[in-house]
């Protein structure tokens, strides 16, 4: 009884965490961020848009071009109430991709994660709340 009682604690804890419908597909975290592996760009792109659905936001407004020449391939950002969640989708290096959901406090700017270029130069995504 103690073990289903504390499975359901975290359970709804982890749901406070963020505002965002979908997040429990998100097995794997580090810190404020989550992710999911996958082999094929396509899977990675279907998950990220059920997600953005999911959320109350139109299939056009996920529908963008992708970076040919970095390693984060899409780049988009939810605002909550009280959050805001930046998704990327990025080459892993060993193959593959990945698909991550940053949760951050949406009151300041935050520097999110850095994406190598092609170029060997490095661009950083940024969460800035007066943009």
């Amino acid at each position: 009884m103690k073990k289903i009682i504390f499975t359901i604690a975290v359970m709804l804890s982890i749901n406070a965490n963020s505002q965002m419908l979908g997040l429990e597909r998100f097995k794997r975290s580090e810190g404020n961020m989550k992710y999911i592996l996958f082999d094929k760009l396509e899977d990675a792109i279907n998950v990220y848009k059920s997600i953005i659905v999911d959320n109350g936001f139109y299939i056009g407004d996920v529908d963008a071009e992708l970076n040919n020449d970095e390693e984060v391939v899409l780049a988009y950002t939810m605002l909550n109430k009280k959050d805001a969640c930046m998704f990327f989708i990025a080459n892993r290096p060993s193959g593959g991709y990945v698909l991550e959901v940053h949760t951050i406090r949406n009151n300041k700017k935050v520097e999110v994660r850095d994406s190598k270029k092609k170029d060997g130069g490095v661009y950083t995504y940024y969460f800035d709340p007066t943009e």
